[in-house]
């Protein structure tokens, strides 16, 4: 599967050991995911702004 084709995430989260979980489990469902994380609020709007798409779904868990 190409990337093209890949659910893009953004993932906000601080803590290495639930990145770690966090990428367990997407391989684990089998859902093609690239997996992108910041560590915080300001990191989060930085990349938002630097993406070339006006498309974006945020899912605040």
């Amino acid at each position: 599967m190409t990337d093209r084709h890949k659910i893009n995430v953004l993932f906000c989260e601080d803590n290495h050991g639930d990145i770690r979980l966090a990428r367990e489990v997407m391989e684990e469902t089998g859902i093609q995911v690239i997996l992108n994380t910041v560590r915080n609020g300001e990191e989060t709007m930085a990349y938002l702004r630097q993406q070339k798409t006006t498309r974006t779904m945020c899912a605040l868990i």
